[in-house]
Order: structure tokens, then C-alpha cells, then sequence
């Protein structure tokens, strides 16, 4: 409910500002808050699981393909 409310103040002191980059500041404040509201893993401090990039050790060991006789 915090963030919420923190999504809530950020959106309304945006709107109170002309338009500019603070504006801009506080509207991308207040949709990551929102987000973060809303994203139940986050809120219930589960990690994602990292994956990491399959690394290529080199050629396969059959390459290249050898011309028996």
C-alpha cells in the first residue's frame, strides 16, 4: 500500500509542475512505484533466477567434417 501512495504523490506533484524534465522525473517515478506495486514476486522478495548465456568452448570436435578416402 506504501508504494502505492508513493505512485499516488509522485503523479500529483507532476501534475503541479509545468511541463519539463522535473515533470518528467516524477511522471517515471510514480509508473516505476506503480509497477513495483504491482509485481507480487518483487513485493514477496523472491530473486529471479539469473541465465546466464550458454558459452561456445569452440568448434566441435567433428569439425570440419573429414573426407575418409
Amino acid at each position: 500500500m506504501a508504494l502505492r501512495l508513493k505512485a499516488v504523490d509522485a503523479a500529483r506533484r507532476a501534475r503541479a509542475l509545468p511541463v519539463g524534465p522535473e515533470r518528467n522525473e516524477y511522471r517515471q517515478l510514480a509508473l516505476a512505484y506503480k509497477a513495483l506495486s504491482e509485481n507480487e514476486a518483487w513485493l514477496a522478495g523472491a530473486r529471479a533466477v539469473i541465465r546466464r548465456p550458454q558459452v561456445a568452448s569452440g568448434p566441435p570436435r567433428d569439425w570440419p567434417p573429414r573426407r575418409d578416402s
